[in-house]
């Protein structure tokens, strides 16, 4: 393996990787040699008949160095979107926040990180916080912020931690690093608590810690009054949806969520509950993804929440006919607004004023709407099509009991608003 590395057939360039042999180094160092090479650029290095001497430095980036910066600031930041993925790392997560004394916000979250019941949890949008944020650990987050819309002051200390820090294999990702610690990131973020815990004085982040408590209670109701308040609005309005499905909700019940569920209107707060569509994921990923994860959990009530272009995208004939061959019992709820609205945001977001958002987005409407209940209803499943706010969440109790106590498919097709 030495000799791979020290003399690979080739040297594969990248923004910002280098692919030295079958893997991937962060920095190659050549003396000697002309600045760009082609395959088997070394040879001559390996058939040199003389005496060759090789020099290898690592200069390690400690634990100790990121505890320093994160205790050293006065306004420090979590920043997490898929640490969850392994679900002993939550609790070393908790730890390192409670030593730290530092809010955790869960940025474009593909699992269930951190408990939203916690004091320290920080809500599900870092931008509030980037202004004043003066160390930032960036814990499994490929894309921590847009730097186009917000990013963090420039004296900002960012700490990245994941299996891969760096994200490597991405052809460009331009997010920095003053200390990054590659690893798995339940070990890594365990050893920094107890750093920090270390290097802090008892009683040095309380004050701190009881303003993020008090400003997660102010956040949390407001964001529950908006949802109450949006209750006897028709169409159904999706904050309302996502409260009622939020209430029906406990440790025993895994979301997967495909874009339209507000997590904000939810309180997730046991590791692997949920699910949110990954990097690697598209539209229609949340209806097989939702079969899967009841077959890793027979024991456990699984709710699939879709919009309706994902859920005609996930192919559902296909998913409910093997829902019904293999019994495997899932609710599906349909966030029915009649469009592709994730086509629709993304266009107007790169282009506000084009002739798409003139001429009416064409091919993002899907009004008339099919009737969604009748195709899990052709594969033997419980189906029911929901106008009526009032009655969102009796229809959640009725679909439960057919998964839960009946062990069959379930589907809610709820009329959303249009946007």
């Amino acid at each position: 393996m030495l000799a791979a590395t020290l003399g690979p057939a080739a040297v594969e360039v990248g923004a910002r990787y280098l692919g030295v042999g079958d893997g991937y180094a962060a920095t190659l160092v050549v003396t000697g040699y002309p600045a760009e090479v082609g395959p088997a650029w070394l040879e001559p290095i390996l058939a040199w008949p003389g005496r060759l001497d090789v020099a290898l430095h690592i200069i390690p980036m400690l634990t100790a160095e990121a505890a320093k910066l994160l205790t050293a600031a006065r306004r420090p930041l979590i920043i997490v979107k898929a640490a969850g993925r392994d679900p002993r790392a939550v609790a070393s997560l908790v730890a390192l926040a409670e030593a730290l004394g530092a809010p955790v916000v869960d940025q474009f979250h593909t699992h269930m990180n951190f408990p939203q019941h916690h004091d320290l949890h920080g809500g599900f949008d870092a931008t509030p916080y980037l202004d004043e944020a003066d160390a930032i650990a960036i814990v499994e987050s490929d894309v921590p912020w847009f730097p186009s819309l917000k990013a963090p002051r420039s004296d900002a200390r960012l700490i990245q931690i994941a299996t891969d820090p760096l994200f490597s294999r991405y052809p460009i990702r331009g997010f920095g690093a003053d200390v990054a610690l590659p690893g798995a990131p339940r070990l890594t973020l365990a050893a920094l608590a107890e750093a920090v815990r270390a290097s802090l004085p008892p009683n040095a982040t309380t004050e701190r810690r009881a303003k993020i408590a008090a400003a997660g209670r102010e956040r949390r109701a407001a964001v529950e009054s908006r949802a109450r308040a949006l209750k006897d609005d028709r169409p159904i309005e999706m904050a309302w949806l996502s409260r009622c499905v939020g209430d029906a909700l406990d440790d025993r019940t895994i979301v997967v969520n495909e874009y339209d569920l507000d997590a904000s209107q939810c309180c997730f707060r046991t590791p692997g509950t949920y699910f949110g569509s990954p990097s690697s994921g598209g539209l229609g990923w949340g209806v097989g993804a939702a079969l899967g994860a009841r077959l890793a959990k027979p024991d456990h009530t699984v709710i699939c929440t879709v919009g309706d272009g994902a859920y005609i995208f996930g192919a559902p004939t296909a998913a409910h006919w093997v829902a019904r061959a293999y019994d495997i019992p899932v609710l599906w709820i349909v966030f029915n607004n009649r469009a592709w609205n994730a086509v629709k945001r993304a266009v107007t977001s790169h282009a506000p004023d084009g002739w798409a958002k003139r001429t009416g987005m064409p091919l993002t409407e899907l009004d008339p709407p099919p009737d969604y209940e009748m195709v899990c209803q052709a594969s033997g499943g419980w189906a029911e099509r929901v106008d009526d706010p009032a009655a969102l969440p009796d229809a959640l109790r009725r679909a439960l009991k057919v998964v839960r106590e009946d062990k069959r498919q379930a589907l809610l097709n709820v009329m959303c608003k249009k946007p």
